[in-house]
């Protein structure tokens, strides 16, 4: 998982214990795509990336995000 520290006045916050270590806003998004691994990678425009074990369809309704602008 391709983790950076970002502002925390962000949107959407990924956190591991008590620290935010993944934050960034639905503009931010550049694609959700599904992985041959089965987990689905989340993209951003800055080329940062994560991964979750959700579907595409979960993670579009989460992020309420409906394809790239």
């Amino acid at each position: 998982m391709n983790m950076h520290k970002n502002s925390t006045d962000k949107e959407f916050k990924i956190w591991s214990r008590d620290s935010v270590v993944f934050a960034f806003d639905k503009s931010d998004i550049e694609s959700i795509e599904g992985q041959p691994s089965g987990s689905v990678r989340l993209t951003l425009k800055n080329g940062d990336w994560v991964e979750f074990n959700k579907t595409v369809d979960e993670l579009e309704e989460l992020f309420k995000w409906e394809g790239a602008e």
